[in-house]
């Protein structure tokens, strides 16, 4: 018979496990899970309009008109999203591709416009993105 010395390893045990099983259906239900301090935030990636780097921070922008500032890089950020929705169209923004409103391609300047009238610059390096002849 097998005697459970130490409760409290057992039950830190299924804790841990719970903890796991939940952040795999958060994740599994399509959200994505962004953190926070002292926790994190669950959304649909659908509800992500863009996100803005500066420096070591991101602020990510969502379609209610509320945005949450996040300490990870853009890069990390990027890396975590879905990739078949979100482009990086400059080295400081990430957008989701279903609020795309507009595209605008100049030689001086390229942008484009988001749901709710944003405006995000387009880089020469990613003008390329939204050549015609991919269409």
């Amino acid at each position: 018979m097998n005697v459970i010395k130490n409760p409290d390893h057992l039950s830190s045990a299924i804790i841990y496990r719970q903890e796991i099983s939940i952040m795999t259906a958060i994740k599994n239900s399509g959200k994505y899970i962004l953190p926070v301090p002292g926790g994190f935030k669950c959304c649909l990636p659908d509800d992500i309009l863009y996100i803005h780097s500066e420096s070591n921070y991101s602020e990510c922008f969502f379609k209610d008109g509320t945005k949450l500032l996040l300490s990870k890089t853009l890069k990390n950020i990027e890396d975590q999203l879905p990739n078949h929705h979100f482009f990086r169209v400059h080295r400081s923004f990430v957008i989701n591709a279903l609020h795309i409103m507009n595209v605008q391609i100049n030689t001086d300047e390229s942008y484009l416009t988001l749901t709710g009238n944003l405006t995000i610059p387009i880089s020469r390096e990613k003008r390329k993105l939204f050549s015609v002849g991919t269409l």
